[in-house]
C-alpha cells in the first residue's frame, strides 16, 4: 500500500550477546534473575530461560519455567535463591513443553512448594 510503512522494532536497538554467550545468571530487575539451563539446543538457543521472581527482602521467590531437572541447574537456582535470602514458595510453568515443565514437580516436592 502506498504511504505505509511498517513500525520500527525496537529490539532491533537491543544489544544482546551472541549465541553461545549468554551469563548463566543475570539480574534481570530488582525483582528477576534468570538462570540458564544447561540444555542448548536448537529449540532452547543457549538453554530454557529459567526466572527466579521475588520482592528484595520478602524472603520468597517464585520459579518460573524451571527447565529440565538437571542437578547442576539446580545447584544454580538454588544459589540464585540464596543469593536473593529467598525460599522457593512456588514452581510455576508458562506452558507444556518439556524443557520448561520438566523438573516442576521434582523440584516443587524438593522445596515443599506447590
Amino acid at each position: 500500500m502506498p504511504g505505509v510503512t511498517a513500525p520500527a522494532d525496537p529490539r532491533a536497538a537491543w544489544a544482546l550477546p551472541a549465541l553461545g554467550e549468554l551469563p548463566r545468571t543475570a539480574d534481570l530487575e530488582p525483582l528477576v534473575t534468570r538462570v540458564l539451563a544447561p540444555n542448548a539446543s536448537g529449540m532452547t538457543l543457549d538453554g530454557t530461560n529459567t526466572y527466579v521472581v521475588g520482592a528484595p527482602g520478602s524472603g520468597q521467590a517464585v520459579l518460573v519455567d524451571p527447565g529440565p531437572d538437571d542437578a547442576a541447574h539446580l545447584a544454580a537456582v538454588e544459589a540464585a535463591l540464596a543469593a536473593r535470602g529467598a525460599r522457593c514458595a512456588a514452581v510455576l510453568v508458562t506452558h507444556h513443553h518439556g524443557d520448561h515443565s520438566e523438573a516442576a514437580l521434582p523440584w516443587g516436592a524438593h522445596f515443599g512448594a506447590p
